[in-house]
């Protein structure tokens, strides 16, 4: 699912100078403030899981490679995080085994750019969201140098992640740094169960300012 594999991977996604330009202890609480739980779909070795622990009750970390869940793990007893506030998964962001509306709060940080199916992990997402709950999309910006993040041509801009999540509405735009965004998603007026993933066409024609 993902091009981050390995101990070189887990080591690159947690090297310090990172919180220089995209430091989630910082921007996630007003993006999530406190819910009881929360997923981070694509968590890798947990930069953001860490982060996610101080916004949530219990944070799922669903992950397809068990080398990044078990550098995570390892933070996890080098930090004494108990395995009751992060729960790990090794699972496929597009099937998990979190019951259905049980999370408050759906997160894809620098992770659904890499994943085969966009669509089918945003249907996992709307399975597993409480009603009213919302999904929080970090990613690189289009216009961050080519020689740094994801190569560009896998890059996708704020207005097209949303119309992935079509059901949903941006409700709030969060400054991250000089190459990420990050949008917050939460539900239309329309009721949730009428605008289900699978009835949407995901070339949603609602326009979002874009934040490439």
């Amino acid at each position: 699912m993902h091009h981050h594999n390995g101990k070189f991977a887990a080591a690159h996604l947690l090297r310090p100078e990172r919180i220089r330009v995209e430091n989630p202890a910082a921007f996630m609480p007003h993006a999530i403030g406190h819910v009881a739980a929360a997923a981070d779909m694509g968590c890798g070795p947990g930069f953001y899981s860490k982060a996610l622990a101080t916004c949530a009750d219990t944070v799922y970390c669903v992950d397809s490679s068990m080398e990044l869940l078990d550098a995570l793990r390892k933070r996890m007893h080098s930090e004494r995080i108990g395995p009751s506030k992060l729960v790990l998964l090794n699972q496929d962001a597009s099937s998990t085994s979190i019951r259905s509306s049980t999370i408050d709060a759906v997160v894809f940080a620098n992770s659904l750019h890499d994943m085969e199916d966009r669509h089918a992990a945003a249907k996992e997402a709307h399975r597993i969201l409480k009603p009213g709950g919302k999904v929080i999309i970090v990613d690189w910006k289009k216009s961050a140098p080519a020689d740094i993040g994801p190569p560009p041509k896998i890059r996708m801009s704020a207005s097209e992640y949303a119309s992935i999540f079509g059901w949903l509405k941006v409700t709030k735009r969060i400054a991250v740094g000089p190459y990420h965004f990050c949008i917050v998603m939460g539900p239309r007026q329309t009721a949730r169960r009428n605008m289900r993933p699978d009835n949407l066409k995901y070339q949603s024609n609602i326009k979002h300012k874009s934040e490439s």
